[in-house]
């Protein structure tokens, strides 16, 4: 049994390793991993009495040479730790040392764009058949070139500049 469980455990782990990665960034030098440049920039900084509030953007710039497509089933869902996102989450950004005060942000997602796909319907009604195409959505996609951001303030203690970490979400590529 105990054989069973420590097996069982091995497996869900590596499963959580595979699905992530984690990075530490470093301010306005962006990262290079398998093809994808990841980094933030502040665009804005102020000093009050006892903090430093930041604007922050995120991105990720798809430059494999491939599109990264997104699909629902291929992400962890482990409800008891930090590790499970929606499926349409390629990075997640936290601010490690953001105090979240004044209802600011202690970190940020930059999300992929939906993938849609042609289908078509053919119905027969009073002996006619007609043929309708529907787009539906197949899952979601980092197209080869593309960069997506998101921009969002943290507040730091006063004197220190955010410091960040990454989580890349592995994806198919295309």
């Amino acid at each position: 049994m105990l054989r069973l469980c420590t097996s069982l455990l091995f497996f869900v782990v590596a499963n959580f390793a595979q699905a992530q990665q984690n990075f530490d960034l470093v301010e306005n030098k962006p990262l290079m991993n398998n093809g994808l440049e990841i980094g933030y920039e502040i665009k804005n900084e102020q000093n009050k009495d006892e903090y430093s509030r930041y604007e922050i953007t995120i991105f990720v710039s798809n430059k494999t040479g491939c599109h990264k497509f997104y699909v629902n089933d291929e992400r962890p869902q482990n409800t008891f730790s930090r590790n499970y996102t929606e499926p349409d989450v390629v990075a997640v950004f936290d601010c490690l040392n953001a105090t979240g005060k004044r209802l600011t942000s202690k970190g940020g997602q930059v999300k992929a764009n939906p993938f849609l796909v042609p289908v078509s319907v053919s119905e027969t009604k009073d002996g006619k058949t007609t043929s309708q195409t529907n787009k539906i959505q197949a899952g979601f996609i980092l197209r080869n070139g593309d960069s997506i951001s998101n921009d969002f303030i943290v507040i730091v203690p006063l004197g220190e500049r955010p410091k960040f970490k990454c989580r890349l979400i592995n994806a198919s590529e295309l």
